[in-house]
């Protein structure tokens, strides 16, 4: 194998271990957020643009 070959199969084994420790990260924060005593708000982007179209048309 190139060298150039042998560092392409390099970088993308990196990138795939870092989405998945991205991925296993993500799952920790949801766990952080299930255990906080406050809720969390709740954002519905269809309501809230619905409601600013009908204002200005």
């Amino acid at each position: 194998m190139s060298f150039s070959l042998v560092y392409l199969v390099l970088q993308v084994f990196h990138h795939m271990v870092l989405i998945f420790h991205s991925f296993k990260d993500f799952s920790d924060l949801e766990d952080f957020w299930d255990h906080l005593p406050v809720s969390r708000l709740k954002y519905n982007a269809l309501e809230d643009f619905q409601t600013t179209y009908l204002e200005v048309f």
